[in-house]
């Protein structure tokens, strides 16, 4: 587990909640199956934050938008914030049983502020019933576990219809090899009624609905898991403290918003311990700035952090017996709403990138897949004097779902003969970057390197007349760029992308930014800073037998 996972567990607790213990009461709605007995839970009233006055920036930087974070939130069945009412988030298991000690997924249950249209919702996923996806065994386990009440959105990624506001969204279950916890949990989904009323999770699902935010975990796997990760010679000032906060049995924080954010969390030791929370953020606040200022949701978080680091420093902590409790509260200032008008535009620019990445993997692919049937990657299409006319592009047309527009082409004539130019309007959808405009229709920013003849020092993709495979990539496929994103654009159908010598790197990416998207030879897509990785590496990335030793972080 990284060290940076342990960074952000405490940095929770820094907003959190104050234990209200259990009482006599059932969770209502938004709880379905949650079991107290589980290892975490996240619970957010999204009505109430997206109702709020301080919420007006994101409300209006969201109308603006064409599409408010649709794609960020496909994955909630296209539904917009404002439309849904509470989400939470929950865990039955810290580890998945035989599967390296990896992280569970959490199930996601989301509420709606008005009922939804079944059919509709299944119709735009494309979703399938049990029934459809051809599995017997499998469709007599679910329909044993959970009924017809269920659709399949991916593999065994399912939605579940708990009723005409409540939707589960529950990972693969065929990942889950502890079958007990999973069965156990959609049993109770399916019954709605809660199964296990005592555990670390009690307190969080009693006083879940008075609060804007309610998290809770259990603090026994988290114990292990440190001990586990965390060798002696790394025992920082930090992660000291860490260590210390792992001891706890169970952790339990509440958030509330209003003219002020007031913010509680409460610790429950097994054994005496006293972590200092305003020198943990004090050790943890500078690093984690400049942690976040190499990421794209800078402008988003930073603000909350120095928020964090004020309320802290007003915060009244107290140890009473065995647990540690932390209040602190603080004004909804100008820069947290602007932190907020902020969103939609990083979640926005954050989609683009995913679409764009999605275009470069199926570019990536389609490379292969020529290379499978050809036993080599394509190049530029060449004519009888060996000079290039057409780019490598037009090869993967058929790879690409575009046969007939290949079928289309004279591939021998040039792309700018009146035969063929008609055809640079028609770039297929793959070779278009989202976020980054073209000037012209027909241009893309995918290209690859290229050089007129092999260099000694080692050659780039593109080298006319040279047979590249798998087997002339010597340097190795995932340490070489096959495709990436250039900093101009080019017409898609033209010779010629990047021109790469020994002596002058071309330029790459956003040149705002300094970054880039990158398709390496072994179908990968990285983000890199051109900036961070120096000119050494990229030379080394570029070629494919320069035989240079490169490392490098995304």
């Amino acid at each position: 587990m990284s060290c940076i996972r342990w960074l952000v567990v405490p940095l929770i607790l820094m907003f959190a909640p104050a234990g209200l213990h259990a009482a006599d009461k059932q969770p209502t709605v938004g709880f379905a199956g949650v079991q107290a007995d589980g290892f975490g839970l996240v619970t957010v009233n999204v009505a109430q934050l997206w109702d709020l006055p301080a919420s007006k920036p994101l409300r209006e930087a969201l109308s603006k938008l064409k599409e408010p974070l649709k794609s960020e939130c496909e994955k909630f069945c296209d539904l917009r914030l404002e439309e849904i009412e509470r989400v939470t988030l929950y865990w039955p298991t810290y580890f998945k049983a035989g599967l390296q000690n990896r992280q569970t997924e959490p199930f996601k249950i989301v509420v709606l502020r008005k009922p939804y249209e079944r059919a509709a919702m299944i119709k735009a996923l494309k979703a399938k019933t049990s029934t459809e996806l051809n599995d017997e065994a499998f469709e007599q386990r679910v329909t044993r576990i959970i009924g017809k009440n269920v659709v399949f959105i991916g593999g065994a990624s399912s939605i579940i219809f708990v009723d005409d506001r409540t939707l589960i969204f529950s990972p693969p279950l065929t990942q889950h090899d502890d079958v007990d916890d999973v069965e156990g949990l959609l049993k109770v989904i399916n019954g709605g009624t809660l199964k296990v009323a005592v555990g670390p999770l009690a307190d969080a699902l009693h006083c879940a609905e008075k609060h804007s935010v309610v998290a809770a975990f259990a603090g026994a796997p988290v114990k292990h898991s440190f001990e586990l990760t965390v060798l002696p010679e790394v025992l920082t000032p930090e992660v000291k403290i860490l260590q210390m906060i792992a001891r706890a049995e169970r952790g339990l924080f509440t958030i509330d918003f209003g003219p002020t954010i007031r913010s509680t969390a409460k610790i429950d030791f097994a054994e005496m311990a006293e972590p200092d929370c305003k020198k943990l953020f004090g050790l943890l606040h500078p690093r984690l700035v400049e942690l976040f200022k190499s990421k794209d949701a800078y402008s988003v978080l930073v603000p909350w952090l120095d928020f964090v680091k004020m309320a802290l420093g007003k915060a009244d902590v107290k140890l009473e017996g065995q647990s540690l409790t932390a209040t602190a509260s603080g004004a909804v200032d100008a820069s947290m709403q602007k932190s907020l008008g902020a969103l939609p535009d990083w979640a926005a620019a954050r989609t683009e990138r995913l679409k764009s990445i999605k275009n470069l993997e199926k570019i990536l692919l389609a490379m292969h897949s020529y290379h499978d049937a050809n036993n080599a990657f394509p190049q530029d299409v060449l004519d009888e004097n060996g000079k290039a006319i057409f780019s490598w592009r037009v090869h993967l047309l058929p790879f690409l779902e575009h046969d007939a527009l290949f079928k289309q082409m004279d591939l021998t004539k040039p792309w700018d003969d009146k035969a063929n130019k008609k055809f640079v309007e028609q770039m297929p959808e793959e070779f278009k970057y989202y976020g980054r405009e073209t000037k012209e229709k027909g241009f893309t920013y995918f290209q690859s390197f290229t050089a007129p003849t092999p260099l000694d020092t080692g050659s780039p993709f593109l080298v006319p007349g040279r047979k590249i495979g798998f087997q002339n990539i010597t340097d190795g496929s995932s340490n070489t760029f096959m495709v990436v994103e250039g900093e101009e654009a080019v017409n898609w159908l033209k010779p010629g992308d990047l021109p790469y010598s020994p002596t002058k790197l071309p330029k790459l990416g956003n040149p705002k930014t300094g970054k880039f998207l990158a398709g390496m030879g072994d179908a990968s897509v990285r983000w890199l800073d051109a900036k961070k990785l120096g000119e050494p590496t990229l030379h080394g990335l570029i070629t494919i037998d320069g035989g240079e030793v490169v490392s490098f972080d995304e």
